[in-house]
Order: structure tokens, then C-alpha cells, then sequence
């Protein structure tokens, strides 16, 4: 006879088919109060779950959520330094654009300007003038009435000079450069002058020395 253990049977189909008093059985047993209240009690927490939910606003966070961390840069190291005061309400920050009021139009300069620059004018017309007459005619005294005439008139003065203060007062010329444009006018025509009057006494000069020669040669 041998000494091993009897090989277990497994369990029969019958053992498992729910009982009488079992839930879902044909009949009502003492644990279907209990799957009811269960039921019920899971309904109620999902309509609290469902009230919670609208009643949270956008980006609030739930009671199972942890707190978000604050965005931002902290306040704490921007207070003012030791002996420093923020500024006052009304007063104008440094990027605020500051309107320049425009200076006004000063006439006498204007006035002033405009003579020296009709003098001017007269001037290097007048030097140009005896210039070319000199070397022309060969005769001083025609190249100073040449360039005597040439001079405006009084009423043609007057008319430039009115004119142009008018038209710089139209259109608001700024006058800022007005010692500038004097020094510099009147270097221009002195140095027109100078070097029209080296080209004359260069012209003079080779008409003298070739007079000399001529006559050397005749003699």
C-alpha cells in the first residue's frame, strides 16, 4: 500500500453558481440592503465631485492639488536704496518724450545777415568785373567805372534785402548759423578778390616784360 497523498479533485461547477441569498440572485438575501447603500453612496460623491468642479474658477486648483509656486520676479530687492525716494505720483519718468519749444524768429539778425550778404555780392561782382576790363582794355580807369557800375542800385538793394528777411520769416529759417555763414561769405569773396587780382598783375607783368624784350631787340 503506498504512502503518497491522494491527488486534490478540483472544485465542482456546482459549488460556484451563486446561492439564494447572494446578490443578483433570484432572491432578495441580507446583503442587498448593503449593495444598495453602497450604490447611493457613490452617486452622492460623484455629484459633489460634479458641484466642486463648476464652482472652481479658472486656475484654481483642487483639494487634492499642492500649491502652485508664484511667477514673477520677487518685490523684495526692489525697495529704494539707503537715502532714496521713490518717485511722487505726477512726476515725469526719464523715458517720457519733453517737447523743445522752437525759438523765435529774430528779424534784426536776419536784417543783418542779409545786408553783409548783399554787400558781399556787390563786392565780387565788382572784381570780376574790373578784372576782365583790365585785361581786356588795358586801361585802369575804364576797369574801376566798369566796376563801379556794376554795383546794385539803391532801389535794387532794397528790394533783395526786404525780400530775402521776408522769406526767411515765411519759411522760419533757423538763424542758429548766422556768425558762421557771415565768416564764411566773406572769407569766399575776399579770397575771389585776392586771386583775381594775382591774375591781373601776372597778365601785367609778362605784357611789361615782353615790351622790354621787344625794344631790347630793336635797339
Amino acid at each position: 500500500m503506498s504512502n503518497a497523498a491522494p491527488t486534490p479533485l478540483p472544485p465542482s461547477t456546482d459549488s460556484l453558481a451563486p446561492g439564494p441569498d447572494a446578490p443578483g440572485a433570484g432572491g432578495a438575501g441580507p446583503d442587498a440592503g448593503l449593495a444598495e447603500k453602497i450604490g447611493r453612496a457613490s452617486a452622492a460623491a460623484v455629484d459633489q465631485h460634479l458641484a466642486e468642479s463648476t464652482k472652481r474658477g479658472r486656475g484654481e486648483r483642487g483639494p487634492d492639488k499642492r500649491a502652485r509656486k508664484p511667477r514673477g520676479i520677487p518685490l523684495e530687492g526692489l525697495d529704494p536704496r539707503p537715502g532714496e525716494t521713490p518717485l511722487e505720483d505726477g512726476t515725469p519718468t526719464p523715458l517720457e518724450p519733453l517737447l523743445e519749444a522752437e525759438p523765435a524768429f529774430d528779424e534784426e539778425t536776419a536784417r543783418a545777415l542779409v545786408e553783409i550778404g548783399v554787400g558781399l555780392l556787390n563786392d565780387a561782382a565788382g572784381a570780376i568785373v574790373r578784372a576782365v576790363a583790365k585785361k581786356e582794355t588795358g586801361d585802369d580807369q575804364l576797369a574801376d567805372a566798369a566796376a563801379q557800375e556794376i554795383r546794385m542800385s539803391e532801389k535794387i538793394d532794397s528790394c533783395i534785402s526786404k525780400g530775402a528777411v521776408a522769406c526767411a520769416k515765411k519759411y522760419a529759417v533757423r538763424l542758429d548759423y548766422a556768425p558762421e555763414f557771415m565768416l564764411l561769405g566773406g572769407l569766399v569773396v575776399w579770397g575771389g578778390q585776392v586771386s583775381l587780382s594775382v591774375k591781373t598783375l601776372k597778365a601785367k607783368g609778362a605784357e611789361i616784360r615782353a615790351r622790354a624784350r621787344d625794344a631790347k631787340e630793336a635797339a
